[in-house]
């Protein structure tokens, strides 16, 4: 499975790593490594997260107290 960005995930990302960088720069950075952690894990093994609705999976971030939801395009 490829990971690919719906615009309103990478809007939301984007605004959370602002957040971040206004807070403390290296939180910024933690986020993005945390989230980019989190998409390999999710091309690896897409099935090993909690489906939450039909379709949608939950990933938790591991560095920071954020979860991501993610879905996959249907028989894939």
């Amino acid at each position: 499975m490829t990971a690919r960005w719906h615009p309103d995930a990478l809007a939301e990302a984007d605004a959370a790593a602002e957040f971040y960088r206004d807070k403390r720069r290296d939180l910024a950075r933690r986020f993005l490594n945390s989230l980019d952690e989190a998409l390999n894990r999710i091309e690896l093994h897409p099935h090993i997260y909690r489906e939450v609705e039909p379709g949608v999976r939950k990933c938790q971030l591991k560095t920071l107290s954020l979860c991501r939801d993610f879905s996959r395009p249907h028989g894939r």
